[in-house]
């Protein structure tokens, strides 16, 4: 069974098995941009998650607006991805990826098993390298800054 949520357009989808929420979950922003989505097997996460900064444009008349609504496929597809995370059975798992709303890298680092492991780098908004971290499951082991 699917259940969405609506208020003059459609907010969020998901599905349930025997009462309990699993499978694909999705979730739009007002303007119809694709704000959310992540995989539930049960209650854990399993798979990927991501999740995208409202696309919007501060400076529109009502003109523009108009050609806005006109254009939402379009809209849909400038959304800057916020973030992507990989779980397996609700436990973060492999590389996970962290953006600047304006589309610059902001940090990015490997989990094994819910635990920081691999090098962890962070960059500024401007691209500017910041530091990087080895991690060994869960603990810093060599921290670099620049």
């Amino acid at each position: 069974m699917s259940e969405n949520g609506q208020i003059g357009h459609l907010e969020c989808q998901m599905t349930y098995n025997n009462g309990q929420r699993t499978g694909l979950y999705v979730r739009w922003y007002r303007n119809g941009q694709l704000e959310y989505r992540v995989n539930q097997v049960g209650t854990k996460k399993h798979g990927i998650e991501e999740s995208w900064y409202e696309y919007s444009n501060t400076q529109t008349n009502q003109v523009d607006q108009a050609f806005l609504d006109s254009q939402t496929s379009q809209i849909n597809q400038n959304g800057q991805l916020e973030y992507r995370r990989i779980y397996v059975d609700g436990i973060k798992h492999h590389l996970q990826e962290y953006w600047y709303s304006n589309g610059q890298l902001r940090y990015r680092l490997n989990y094994v098993n819910g635990r920081k492991h691999g090098l962890q780098e962070h960059w500024r908004k401007n691209g500017q390298y910041v530091f990087k971290r080895q991690y060994n499951m869960g603990n810093i082991i060599q921290h670099f800054s620049i």
